[in-house]
């Protein structure tokens, strides 16, 4: 029973690992996509007098500040608090006054394991869920991310067009 209980533990502590793991990425990728938009725009702003703005142009600059702005709105949904079941104290008192009242052959080893393990509330479960829910939207924003990147390199590219 005890190997039960431990490997429900490693296991939890796993997935809530990776779930602070992708929140950490989603808050450098959040951090990055401020950047740059803040840049692209100071240099929209300082290259208005020297190049003349087509459609191509303007149509190239909405996509990159839609995909930034579309890569930073899926970093804060990564970011966002989840819900994670766990057994509550009401839950866990109602087991031991059960165990103790009644000196069921079930003993309170099992009770833990199944509180970790199954019953309505799963907290391994819970964890994956929460840390694969904050993968699938991390991996949102960073490809958003690399997308408007590849925007931006097809801006340089109509700028320095346009002065040649």
């Amino acid at each position: 029973m005890q190997a039960f209980i431990e490997q429900a533990r490693w296991m939890h502590d796993h997935h809530d690992k990776r779930g602070e793991a992708f929140a950490q990425r989603a808050s450098t990728v959040l951090a990055f996509d401020g950047v740059a938009l803040s840049v692209l725009i100071a240099g929209l702003v300082a290259l208005k007098a020297a190049v003349t703005f087509d459609a191509w142009i303007k149509l190239n600059v909405i996509v990159i500040v839609v995909l930034l702005l579309g890569s930073a709105t899926s970093c804060l949904v990564a970011l966002a608090p989840r819900k994670v079941t766990v057994p509550d104290s009401v839950q866990l008192r109602e087991q031991w006054v059960s165990l103790r009242d009644h000196r069921r052959s079930v003993t309170m080893p099992a009770h833990v394991a199944d509180s970790l393990l199954g019953g309505d509330q799963d907290p391994v479960v819970s964890a994956k869920e929460e840390a694969n829910s904050r993968g699938q939207w991390y991996l949102k924003g960073l490809s958003a991310l690399l997308a408007a990147l590849a925007a931006v390199s097809v801006l340089a590219l109509q700028i320095l067009t346009r002065q040649l």
